[in-house]
């Protein structure tokens, strides 16, 4: 069974914001992004537990995917997967957040 994907508000606006600084510079880079975003998913979808599981304060089971330079952080419930942020490499520290 294929489950959902839930993207949370969260990792809307951590998207939203990198297509929107990608735009002002190379309006190419901010369609690519949405793209790589889509393939990551399916891959992700296809197989959930990919990606290493990481330390979270208030997920259990969080796991980490790249799309370099981003980092996307999502986790695995029975009915669905829910990415929960999008984070650029350089904002590491955020993690801590989740």
């Amino acid at each position: 069974m294929e489950l959902d994907i839930f993207v949370a508000p969260a990792a809307r606006d951590d998207l939203d914001n990198a297509a929107r600084y990608l735009a002002q510079r190379n309006p190419q880079a901010a369609i690519s992004l949405f793209q790589q975003f889509d393939h990551l998913v399916d891959l992700i979808r296809a197989r959930p537990f990919m990606g290493p599981a990481v330390a979270s304060i208030k997920f259990i089971d969080m796991r980490k995917a790249t799309m370099p330079p981003y980092v996307v952080y999502y986790r695995v419930t029975e009915s669905a997967i829910e990415i929960a942020r999008i984070l650029h490499h350089a904002r590491e520290s955020e993690r801590q957040k989740l």
